[in-house]
C-alpha cells in the first residue's frame, strides 16, 4: 500500500510539472516569450502580455490582451471596463497599435448590432493616446431613450451606438461626427440630450491607431533586442518604467521543453515499471509469521529442498 501511495504521489507531481510547462510555459522571468492568438495574428510581447497565460511581470499595467474563442486578439485597456478592442497589428518600434472598434463581420451582417466601446473617447486613464497619422474629427455624444427606429436608421452619416448597449429599458449613448450635416441626424435626436463634445477623435468607423510612450522600448527594438522592466522578476505591477534590453534567444526553447517533457515521461515509465516489479515480488513472498512457524517446527517435519551440490556417486 505504501508503495502504491508513493507511485501515485510521483504521478501527481509529474502531471503538475507537465501542466506548468505546457500551459503556462513554466515560471520565472525567462518564460515571457512572444506568443500569438493565431498563426498570423499580432505578436504579443512586452509591454503586452497574454492575460491568464503569462505571468504579470511579462507585461506592463494597461497592456493586457486576451484571445477570443475564434482566436482574435483583444486589448483590455482597463480591468474595470468591459470595453474590448480588436487588435489588427502592433508596431513595437513605433510603439503604435492598430485596433478595430467593432467586428467587421458583424458590420457586414447588420450594422445596427454594432456597439462601439465608449472608452475610445476617454483614454485619460489608460497608457494610450491617439496617434497623429490618421483621420480625425469632432464628436458630440447624446443620451437617448430606447428606440428601435433610431437603431435602424441608415445614412452615409450613421449614429454610432456606444457601450453599454445591452438592455432595452435604459438610455443609450450615441456619437455623431461634426462632418455630418444636421439635416441627416437631427430628426433622430429630437428626444435626446447632449452629453459632451470630444475634439480631434479618430474616425471610429475605420481602424484606430493608438500610441504609447511609457514604457519606452524603442532603443531595444532598434538594436534588435527584447525589452523588459528591470524589476521583471517581481509579480507586483508598478508604475516604474525603467526598462532594460536583452539579447534575443538564439533558438526557440520549444526543443528544450520537448526534451524535458520526454525525459520526465521516461523517468515516470522507469519508476512505474520498477515499482510494479517490486510490488509483485513483495506480495508473493511469505509473511514473517509463516517463516517463524516454519522455523519452530520439528526438523523432521520440514521438507528440505534437494542439495544441488550433493554427490550421487558412492
Amino acid at each position: 500500500m505504501l508503495l502504491m501511495n508513493f507511485l501515485c504521489s510521483w504521478l501527481v507531481i509529474v502531471v503538475i510539472v507537465l501542466h506548468v510547462d505546457i500551459v503556462h510555459g513554466g515560471v520565472g522571468p525567462d518564460n515571457c516569450t512572444a506568443i500569438r492568438c493565431k498563426r498570423h495574428g499580432p505578436e504579443i510581447r512586452f509591454p503586452f502580455r497574454l492575460k491568464g497565460m503569462q505571468p504579470i511581470h511579462c507585461g506592463y499595467p494597461g497592456f493586457d490582451v486576451s484571445c477570443t474563442k475564434d482566436k482574435q486578439t483583444v486589448l483590455e485597456i482597463t480591468p474595470s471596463s468591459a470595453d474590448k478592442f480588436l487588435v489588427n497589428r502592433i508596431n513595437y518600434t513605433a510603439q503604435e497599435i492598430e485596433i478595430y472598434l467593432y467586428d467587421n463581420h458583424n458590420y457586414l451582417k447588420d450594422s445596427q448590432d454594432i456597439c462601439f466601446p465608449r472608452q475610445i473617447f476617454e483614454l485619460s486613464s489608460s497608457p494610450f493616446e491617439y496617434s497623429d497619422a490618421q483621420r480625425k474629427t469632432n464628436y458630440t455624444l447624446f443620451r437617448c431613450p430606447p428606440s428601435a427606429e433610431r437603431d435602424r436608421y441608415q445614412s452615409f452619416c450613421q449614429l454610432a451606438k456606444l457601450s453599454p448597449c445591452l438592455g432595452n429599458h435604459s438610455n443609450k449613448i450615441y456619437a455623431v461626427g461634426d462632418d455630418c450635416s444636421e439635416i441627416h441626424w437631427m430628426p433622430q435626436l429630437v428626444s435626446c440630450t447632449k452629453v459632451d463634445d470630444y475634439m480631434s477623435v479618430p474616425f471610429i468607423w475605420n481602424s484606430v491607431k493608438l500610441k504609447w510612450s511609457r514604457p519606452s522600448c524603442k532603443r531595444c527594438e532598434e538594436m534588435g533586442k527584447t525589452c523588459r522592466l528591470q524589476n521583471e522578476a517581481s509579480d507586483d505591477q508598478t508604475t516604474q518604467d525603467t526598462t532594460e534590453c536583452l539579447d534575443v534567444p538564439k533558438g526557440p526553447n520549444r526543443g528544450k521543453q520537448t526534451l524535458k517533457i520526454l525525459g520526465i515521461c521516461a523517468l515516470v515509465t522507469v519508476l512505474v515499471g520498477a515499482g510494479t516489479v517490486v510490488y509483485y515480488v513483495y506480495i508473493d513472498r511469505p509473511s514473517m509469521n509463516i517463516v517463524v512457524q516454519m522455523l519452530e517446527r520439528e526438523g523432521d517435519n520440514l521438507s528440505m529442498p534437494p542439495n544441488p551440490f550433493a554427490s550421487t556417486s558412492n
